[in-house]
């Protein structure tokens, strides 16, 4: 008598979840088709992006699995990675992300290390930053531990970016030297006290654009960290005055900018009462940071 013996499905390795998850996405019309899938493996298997390839041979588990393609599916709807991992690298600093708060990006790292080459924070006994519009806190949260002495007040007009600052503060252990305030930009700074600089990565959509954006950002994040008005510059009209009010005398304002408002913002700065005004350029050869000195 025969008896009939089937041998067990040789287990999934992560060349061939690889190979799977980024041709679902490419039929999908996902962008960065590879990039995503191999930061979806990396989380699933506790490894960096870049060892994903190298790890081709490698089984991978079926808790593992399921996990990348429950997340495959958020991606396919659009989700923005960073809020479907959860966190996103800013400064070296693991940032908690959801949809509550914009995600931290290039370009607002730049504009932290515009201000800590420039501004002069480690010369003073007691800074104090004001970041208006904290959003997550990333720009609070790289400061503060770059700067033990450095006091900073976040201030944002939504409640619920304020709660994930406060998760992303209370993570770094840095409540301390960060205090969060519901603030439409300086409105509420507290009386009696002066910033050595004001710090901000504004709305700075223009209105019309906005629906043209990817549907990550138009659908996902949120507007109200978007959306800057006519020409994009609405709330930086309100914004550059308010934080020359509570700047002390020679104290420091930098801003991101959307590409096409350099020369906009930079006469804006030039009138509200600064000098040393200048724009820096982004990594892509854009207008993105102005910066000034309160006269």
């Amino acid at each position: 008598m025969s008896v009939n013996r089937t041998s067990p499905d040789p287990p999934l390795t992560v060349g061939d979840l690889r190979s799977q998850v980024v041709e679902h996405f490419r039929a999908a019309g996902v962008e960065e088709s590879e990039t995503k899938a191999d930061w979806l493996i990396a989380e699933a298997i506790s490894c960096s992006r870049l060892e994903v390839p190298l790890q081709s041979q490698q089984p991978v588990g079926e808790e593992a699995v399921a996990q990348v393609w429950g997340w495959a599916g958020r991606v396919e709807a659009r989700e923005p990675l960073q809020y479907v991992l959860g966190t996103i690298s800013f400064m070296g600093h693991s940032i908690r992300t959801d949809r509550r708060a914009l995600i931290p990006r290039p370009e607002t790292e730049q504009l932290v290390e515009k201000v800590m080459e420039s501004a002069g924070l480690g010369g003073l006994a007691g800074p104090v930053v004001g970041d208006v519009g904290t959003g997550s806190g990333c720009i609070a949260i790289a400061l503060a531990s770059a700067y033990s002495r450095l006091r900073v007040w976040a201030l944002d007009i939504s409640a619920e970016a304020l709660a994930l600052a406060g998760e992303n503060v209370e993570a770094h252990c840095l409540g301390g030297q960060i205090r969060l305030r519901e603030s439409h930009l300086c409105a509420a700074w507290p009386g009696g006290v002066r910033a050595d600089v004001i710090v901000s990565n504004p709305p700075y959509v223009d209105a019309q654009a906005l629906p043209g954006l990817q549907p990550e950002v138009r659908d996902w994040e949120p507007a109200v960290a978007l959306a800057g008005g006519t020409k994009g510059l609405a709330v930086i009209e309100r914004l550059v005055p308010q934080a020359r009010a509570v700047l002390r005398p020679a104290g420091r304002l930098y801003l991101e900018i959307g590409e096409d408002q350099g020369e906009a913002v930079e006469a804006l700065v030039r009138r509200s009462g600064f000098f040393e005004v200048a724009v820096h350029l982004d990594l892509a050869g854009h207008p993105r940071i102005v910066q000034g000195k309160k006269t």
